[in-house]
This record gives C-alpha cells, sequence and structure tokens, in this order.
C-alpha cells in the first residue's frame, strides 16, 4: 500500500499527493477509519488489479474530493463505508478489468461532478451492489470496449438517485448504459443521457425480484434499446410538462389559466390551475 490506516487511526488529511503503486493486488491508499479528507491528489496504479483509493471496510464519513486516478481496477471502492462525500474526481481506467466506482453494501454516500473513462474489456464505470440511499449528481461515463456497461446494479440495490448522469458506451458486445440484475432494484434517474451506440441502452436481466423499478424524469435514450427480460418490472418513463395558455384574440397569455390533460384511454391525468 502506499498508505494504510488500520483500525486505530481516523482524522487524517491526505493532501497534494503524488502516490504510485506498482504489482498486483496492490492500493495507493486503503482506509479503515473514518474522517479522513483525500483532496488533491494524483493516484496511480494499473499492474493488474490495483484500486486508487478504498474505503474498506466501515470507515464513514471520509471525504474524497479533487483527485485524479489511473488505476487499473477499482479507482474508489468502498466497502460498508457510509455518509462520505466525493467530488470532482476525474478517472481512467485503461486496463481489463477496472471500474470506476465500486460501492459494496454502503449506503448514504454522495458524488458530485465525476468524470470518468473507461477503456478496457469487462469494466464498469459505476458498480453498485447491496448498496443504497446513494445520491449521485453530475457524473459523466465513457466505456470503449467490450463487456462494459456504463452503471450496473445487482443484489438488492434500492433507492439510489442520479441527477445529470451521461452514458456513453461505443461497443457492440455487451456495453450496456444501464444494466440491473439479480434482487430487488428500484433506482430513479433524473435529467440526464444514456446513449449506447452499438449495443442496449436498458439491460434488465431475468434474476429480478417483484417489485422492482426504474423511474426516468426527463431521461434522453433510445427506446428501442430496452430489454426487460423479467415481466414483473416496471419501467416508468415520465417527462416534465410546461404548459402555455395564450389568448387567440390577443395573443398575450392568459393568467390563472385551467389547464386538464387525459391520457389516451379518455381518464383524466390532471386538472390545475
Amino acid at each position: 500500500y502506499g498508505i494504510w490506516f488500520g483500525y486505530g487511526g481516523g482524522n487524517s488529511l491526505i493532501e497534494n499527493n503524488t502516490i504510485i503503486t506498482i504489482g498486483l493486488n496492490s492500493a495507493n491508499v486503503w482506509s479503515r477509519t473514518s474522517n479522513n479528507v483525500f483532496i488533491n491528489n494524483n493516484f496511480t496504479s494499473v499492474s493488474g488489479f490495483t484500486i486508487g483509493v478504498a474505503l474498506d471496510p466501515c470507515p464513514n464519513n471520509c471525504n474524497v474530493s479533487n483527485n485524479i486516478f489511473r488505476t487499473g481496477g477499482r479507482a474508489i471502492e468502498l466497502n460498508n463505508a457510509h455518509n462520505s462525500y466525493f467530488f470532482n474526481n476525474n478517472i481512467t481506467c485503461p486496463v481489463n478489468g477496472g471500474t470506476g466506482l465500486y460501492i459494496f453494501n454502503s449506503n448514504n454516500n454522495t458524488f458530485n461532478n465525476h468524470n470518468l473513462t473507461i477503456q478496457g474489456t469487462n469494466d464498469e464505470g459505476i458498480v453498485i451492489k447491496g448498496s443504497n440511499n446513494n445520491y449521485f449528481e453530475d457524473v459523466f461515463i465513457t466505456t470503449i470496449t467490450s463487456e462494459s456497461e456504463g452503471v450496473y446494479l445487482i443484489d438488492d440495490s434500492y433507492d439510489n438517485v442520479f441527477k445529470n448522469l451521461n452514458i456513453l458506451t461505443t461497443n457492440s458486445n455487451i456495453a450496456y448504459g444501464i444494466y440491473i440484475n439479480k434482487d430487488k432494484s428500484n433506482t430513479t434517474i433524473i435529467d440526464s443521457s444514456i446513449n449506447a451506440i452499438a449495443s442496449e441502452d436498458i439491460y434488465v436481466g431475468a434474476d429480478i425480484d417483484p417489485n422492482s423499478s426504474l423511474t426516468l424524469i426527463n431521461v434522453t435514450y433510445n427506446k428501442s434499446d430496452v430489454v426487460i427480460l423479467n415481466e414483473s418490472f416496471t419501467l416508468i418513463n415520465q417527462y416534465y410538462f410546461d404548459a402555455n395558455v395564450t389568448d387567440s384574440v390577443t395573443g398575450l397569455g392568459v393568467d390563472n389559466a385551467n389547464v386538464s390533460t387525459w391520457y389516451s384511454n379518455g381518464t383524466l391525468a390532471f386538472s390545475e390551475l
């Protein structure tokens, strides 16, 4: 390890460092303690399966911000890590089997303003496994090769929210934009774009528990590039509605107009001033 925090540490600041590790199963930073801050660092570890920063296991209330990662395995790994904040990290995974953000059994974390470039085969931008109530905003993911998904949700991961998520995958072989499989999942994506150029934008596997769902609010994606293998899974697709009521004689907007809309079957959807 470049830096190791055992169970007795914590409340430390790691700032303005360049840390390079060489060799399999290495890590730039491994932290088992809480309340640590990692800012403005450059982490490099690309010889086989390596990790940039691991919060593993059980650290809470950490801050990982304004760092540059170039890692062969997982740039940031969370294992039973909760209530931490991640901001403005630039991540590149240049070899096979890498993951930008790997989140395992970790809840209530916030990720803002991340740029993930995934270059290897069998890589993922974000893996969320058995983790709940995490929030992601302004996250940009690009994957280049085969079997490289943008976001992969698995093993009872629910109530995770993405806003302004932008996914671009370019390979034709299992390079899904969003991949959901195994156990319960209910995820919300808002104001986002999903573009798997040669694969499915959204792929839901068969091993999904009842009452699982994906809610898309104002999301751009190709509706022909959606595969759902479990008939109990619900895809909810919603867009913002902005009504402008204009007087046909004066050409002016009408104040306090009542606007009503109906579903295609004739049922009233809503009626509001």
